[in-house]
């Protein structure tokens, strides 16, 4: 096992500083990301945050597409269960045995994928932003969409939050809960 000694701690630093991800500085240095979270802690550097992010629109449409949740998994470096617990969180149509679309939840018809994923050719993706689809922006016809721009705007900086909640004339927690529904959504 390599120890902090047998690593160039300059070049740790300096990865360590950038938006990399640990696994990602570990594979520059020839390490795993855990040794190199273990050997960064010892050496007294920030902890990094893991942030794992799954675009919603592109898992719809492989969910849609008929791909496997191990596919899925594989192609945003996530386990199977995660898909599986964001299928659920994002109301997607359940899978029948194996993991693929029940009959009667996908309509055929041949349709890619964007990306490298293999694809069942025998169904079709619906339309992402369809009425009624699992997929689709929230909507609430209280919030406007230059009202949720305005909402992403703020960051979710509590000071943003309650001017703009001030300005419009809504409570500071309606403005926080609906942060909380849209951010990270284009």
């Amino acid at each position: 096992m390599s120890g902090p000694d047998d690593v160039d701690m300059d070049r740790m630093r300096a990865l360590w500083a950038q938006k990399l991800t640990a696994a990602a500085v570990g594979a520059e240095l020839g390490i795993s990301g855990d040794r190199a979270r273990d050997i960064a802690r010892q050496k007294g550097l920030p902890p990094k945050r893991q942030i794992i992010s799954v675009p919603r629109k592109e898992m719809c449409m492989m969910w849609h597409a008929g791909v496997s949740r191990s596919e899925i998994a594989a192609r945003f470096g996530v386990s199977p269960p995660y898909i599986s617990q964001l299928a659920s969180r994002w109301k997607l149509p359940a899978r029948g045995a194996g993991g693929r679309p029940r009959a009667d939840a996908v309509a055929p018809g041949p349709k890619d994928v964007p990306g490298d994923v293999p694809v069942a050719r025998s169904v079709a993706a619906p339309p992402i932003a369809a009425k009624g689809s699992a997929c689709e922006q929230p909507r609430n016809p209280n919030w406007p969409p230059s009202l949720d721009a305005a909402v992403r705007a703020t960051g979710g900086r509590h000071r943003a939050v309650s001017d703009l909640a001030a300005e419009i004339g809504r409570p500071i927690a309606a403005v926080q809960a609906r942060w909380h529904l849209i951010r990270g959504r284009t």
